[in-house]
């Protein structure tokens, strides 16, 4: 038996609007996404928190500081595009060469510098303009108070756009144990499902949200697979 969570999507916001919803941010938690506003619209992010304010203060310092993935992208971009051009099958190497995906280099690598990763100003440039270029959608939901549960969706929703990119880009999505991060980039799962769920999606903001998440309508555990609407 598969349970059931419904996702209400209550806000759409970008990132100089928050303040306008810093009520609603501050007292909520759940689930949230990136939406890259390009043609047509993409996911490029999923995430989950208890508390939205405490988690976005995060992500913001870090995409001004170059601890997390931004890209070169104009809004009339599709990121799943942008990824198979400029990311899928390159390396690292290639990527940081060609200067339209910014990967982070960690302090421990041999080539972590400085230099670019706070002062190149070409770099800084790319990080404030994508996080200019992003909508921020909010869902929240009475399943949400169980941690492991609002893990769980967050989970499926990751690995279902995970298959739709691929499919999208016509490249094959390789086993965990074989697949690198910079893949499919759009968030890290934590918690893989322990049981089957039927999602269901409602709200506000519900006709504003990609079309990629609404398609995405559960798991079967016994299949071990995301399951899709028509």
């Amino acid at each position: 038996m598969s349970k059931s969570v419904t996702l209400n999507w209550e806000k759409l916001l970008d990132s100089r609007s928050l303040d306008s919803s810093i009520d609603f941010l501050r007292e909520n938690g759940g689930l949230y996404i990136w939406i890259f506003k390009g043609k047509p619209r993409r996911v490029t992010y999923v995430g989950e928190a208890s508390k939205f304010v405490e988690r976005f203060t995060t992500h913001f310092s870090n995409i001004l500081t170059g601890r997390y993935n931004t890209y070169k992208m104009d809004e009339g971009d599709d990121f799943v595009e942008h990824l198979h051009i400029h990311y899928h099958g390159k390396s690292l190497k290639e990527i940081k060469e060609q200067r339209q995906c910014y990967i982070p280099t960690q302090p421990s690598n041999s080539d972590f510098s400085f230099e670019e990763t706070f002062f190149d100003k070409d770099l800084l440039e790319m990080h404030r303009n994508y996080l200019s270029q992003l909508m921020f959608a909010f869902a929240t939901s009475k399943e949400f108070e169980d941690t492991k549960i609002r893990k769980q969706v967050e989970g499926i929703l990751i690995a279902g756009l995970r298959n739709l990119y691929a499919k999208y880009a016509g490249v094959e999505l390789l086993r965990s144990s074989e697949s690198r991060s910079y893949n499919i980039p759009i968030g890290n799962i934590s918690l893989n499902p322990k049981e089957s769920f039927s999602l269901h999606h409602e709200g506000g903001e519900l006709q504003k949200i990609p079309e990629d998440i609404l398609k995405i309508a559960g798991y079967d555990l016994k299949k071990k697979e995301v399951r899709l609407s028509e």
